[in-house]
């Protein structure tokens, strides 16, 4: 729960039974905590807890998750050592409240502003755009940034396994 509580904290990751706990700050990047589950059975029945908070099921017959949290968090859990070797797992994504804005990104240096100022207007002039990476790459916050030079008048369709994008 501390954990989940810190804003610094984007993600937290559980790589199974007798694991540390690995986050990723957002000051000092990828830390590998003491938090340690020593049983299984504690782990899972985290894992279980987490996919009940989120409106999910899991078990042997559906062993995978990827879900939502209330506070908007997204959750990817395994549940056995069959699909595991070292039992359950889980990776919890966090996301800022409020997106962050066009000058925010340009004040952290993440994007210049003529990149942005050709953003604007690729979507002003409706093109296509397409935003590719990695796992934590800032994709998820690009286009909620992308989003406030969309037109307030303009039809937005997403399609999204999980629910992430603030429109």
């Amino acid at each position: 729960e501390p954990l989940l509580q810190d804003y610094y904290i984007e993600d937290i990751e559980c790589n199974g039974a007798n694991t540390p706990i690995y986050i990723v700050h957002r000051k000092y990047g990828n830390l590998r905590t003491n938090v340690i589950y020593k049983e299984m059975t504690t782990l899972t029945r985290f894992v279980e807890k987490l996919a009940q908070k989120a409106g999910k099921y899991i078990s042997y017959a559906t062993p995978l998750l990827d879900a939502k949290l209330p506070d908007g968090s997204r959750v990817n859990a395994t549940y056995t050592q069959e699909i595991s070797s070292k039992g359950p797992t889980f990776t919890i994504r966090k996301f800022t409240k409020d997106p962050w804005t066009p000058p925010k990104l340009m004040d952290l240096g993440t994007l210049s502003p003529e990149v942005l100022a050709y953003l604007w207007l690729l979507i002003e002039h409706e093109a296509n755009i397409m935003v590719i990476g990695g796992t934590g790459s800032g994709k998820t916050t690009l286009l909620n940034s992308m989003s406030f030079f969309i037109p307030p008048a303009k039809r937005i369709v997403s399609i999204e396994d999980t629910r992430e994008l603030n429109l």
